[in-house]
Order: C-alpha cells, then sequence, then structure tokens
C-alpha cells in the first residue's frame, strides 16, 4: 500500500510545510504525537500553523491558545477570534460572543488567502494588507496600524444574472481571488472578474472569466502570473498579464468540486465527483503542466465522500473523509510513479 497510515475518529486536519496536525475530540496531535488536551469539551474551530514553529488553535467557544515551537500551550486572554500573520498575532478583532448570539460565524483558511466571514461583512488577510467587504463597499487596510488606505464600490453597478443562483440579483463582491503584482482580483457574481490597484483603489482591469464561485476553485499561481481554476470537467487557466483564458477539457468521468494549490507546485490538489455519483467521492492530484488527471483514489462505499480536498506538504498527502477517517500518503511514492 502507498499510504503510511490511516487514523479513526479525526475531528480537524491541518497540514503545514513540515507537519501534520489533527485532532481527535479534545486531544491534539502534531505528527501522529499527542501534545496536548485541552479542558471544556469544545471542538477545535481551526488551527493556524505560521512556519512550523507557532500554531494557534482556536476553539468553538471563542477561546484561543497559542503553541509556541517548543510545544508550550498558552491560553489567550480574551474570547474573540484574533487574525494571525507570520509577522505578528493580532491583526483584527470582533465581538466573538455576538457572533454565537447571532449563529452565523464560518471560518476558512487557505495558504492564498485567509478568510472570516461575519454578520457585518467578509475580511480576507493577506501578507501585507487586510480587505474587508461589507455593503457592497471593498475596504483595504494596511495591517500594523489597521488605517484605512482606500475603499472600492460597486453599488453603482448594474444589476446581473447571478451565475448560480440563475436570477437577477444586486451586483456583489462573491469571492477575493487574491493579490497578484499590486492588483486585488475581485470575483462578482456573474463571474465578472475585476483587478483593482492596491495602492490607489483605481480599477484597473474588467473581463468576463471562466473563474467558478465556490470556495477552494480559484488559485492564482504567483510564479506564473495566473488563475488555476479545476471546476466541472474543464481545467483554466486565466493570464493575469494579457486576460485570456485558455480551457481543457480533462475528462468526462469527474466532475471537479474542490482542490488546493501550493505555490511552486504543478500539481492541484482535487476532490471530485466520479461516474456521476452524487457527491464527491473521489480525489486525486491534477498535473497543470500535462493537464491530465496523474492519480487518484476512490471512497469504496457510497456512504463515504470527500468534501475537503487533500492537503499536502513535502512528504505527505492527507485527506480526511466525511467518515472522519484521516488517511495519509507518501508523497515520494505517488509522484515516483508518475
Amino acid at each position: 500500500m502507498s499510504y503510511s497510515r490511516s487514523i479513526l475518529n479525526i475531528d480537524y486536519l491541518t497540514v503545514s510545510l513540515n507537519k501534520i496536525v489533527y485532532t481527535r475530540g479534545e486531544n491534539i496531535y502534531i505528527d501522529g504525537e499527542k501534545i496536548f488536551f485541552i479542558e471544556g469539551n469544545y471542538p477545535v474551530m481551526e488551527i493556524n500553523v505560521i512556519s512550523d514553529e507557532v500554531q494557534y488553535i482556536i476553539l468553538t467557544n471563542g477561546n484561543g491558545y497559542i503553541v509556541t515551537h517548543d510545544n508550550t500551550l498558552s491560553k489567550l486572554p480574551y474570547s474573540c477570534y484574533k487574525g494571525i500573520t507570520a509577522e505578528e498575532i493580532i491583526v483584527y478583532e470582533f465581538n466573538y460572543e455576538l457572533l454565537t448570539q447571532e449563529n452565523y460565524i464560518y471560518n476558512t483558511i487557505s495558504f492564498e488567502r485567509k478568510k472570516i466571514e461575519t454578520h457585518g461583512g467578509i475580511i480576507y488577510y493577506f501578507d501585507d494588507s487586510l480587505v474587508e467587504i461589507k455593503s457592497g463597499k471593498t475596504l483595504f487596510f494596511n495591517k500594523p496600524i489597521l488605517k484605512t488606505l482606500w475603499s472600492f464600490s460597486i453599488l453603482n453597478y448594474p444589476v446581473y444574472k447571478h451565475s448560480l443562483k440563475l436570477e437577477t440579483v444586486e451586483p456583489e463582491i462573491e469571492q477575493i481571488v487574491g493579490i497578484n503584482n499590486n492588483i486585488i482580483w475581485l470575483l462578482l457574481g456573474d463571474c465578472t472578474l475585476l483587478g483593482v490597484d492596491t495602492d490607489t483603489g483605481k480599477l484597473k482591469h474588467k473581463v468576463k472569466s471562466r473563474l467558478f464561485l465556490r470556495d477552494k476553485v480559484n488559485h492564482i499561481d504567483h510564479k506564473n502570473n495566473m488563475i488555476k481554476t479545476l471546476s466541472g470537467n474543464y481545467y483554466y487557466e486565466l493570464n493575469l498579464k494579457t486576460l485570456k483564458t485558455v480551457e481543457y477539457k480533462v475528462t468526462s468521468n469527474f466532475s471537479f468540486f474542490k482542490s488546493n494549490f501550493y505555490e511552486g507546485d504543478k500539481y492541484l490538489y482535487f476532490c471530485a465527483f466520479k461516474n456521476n455519483i452524487n457527491n464527491p467521492n473521489s480525489f486525486g492530484l491534477f498535473n497543470t503542466e500535462t493537464k491530465e488527471i496523474v492519480w487518484h483514489k476512490e471512497c469504496e462505499t457510497k456512504e463515504i465522500s470527500y468534501y475537503k480536498p487533500p492537503q499536502a506538504n513535502r512528504e505527505h498527502i492527507a485527506i480526511l473523509d466525511s467518515n472522519k477517517t484521516l488517511t495519509i500518503y507518501d508523497k515520494k511514492d505517488i509522484i515516483t510513479k508518475q
């Protein structure tokens, strides 16, 4: 077998450059070793790993913990979400108790962007900036001082037919794809892509795109100045210099659902629907250079699904299925067979 191990009853998974961090109940494991036990029986909502030296753990009750490189655990003295960057811990905060009363909180972290959706708007964290979408206006912040640098509004844009809802709606920024070469790329509900200058807040580009509105589908490749999209039966590359899209029909057997991309990696790590099954029953690697699926696995029963794509680092590929089973593969065994 190519995988190194399967682990049962796993609640949460995050893979960093050199570590695999996962939780089972109140126990937190790093590379298979139980490091921490957190009291209170509150599930982990999120774990950020920073440079493999500091982990930031957030529980569903709003408590936060810092874990340093020597595995020292320290509880943070506040009960609200705190943004994380490589340079500092506190970036932005809001009232967590209010959000839980509103029963409306959602978090997701990726290597390309960090996002929190709150009752008041959506906040994204990038390497040197913080962006908030609120009431049709995009606010752009400088992180160290949280001063508003500029705002960009689409309130005067005409109504359009939403790409997913298939009904006429007011314009809305659905997704911040990322920042590349001082341009922040905003995706509207009709898949219009706007490029806004990060220094001035002025619109520089506007193009009708083939991007998809689902999270973890559109990925900025900074090295090659393009947006990579794996969706349905197709793979798309949008050149951010020419604003031209190249379309590749990949397969009729797979309908791609979500994917992960890591800068400098030629693979997209995907989960997908295979053979018209109505739940994501497969996962694998898509080579963006050869434009083909080079490796994949399918779940053995219809009751198991893969709603989150595989995560990877230099040595391993990890996938957590709907049955809470974590499977870890040796990356070299998979890559060397290609």
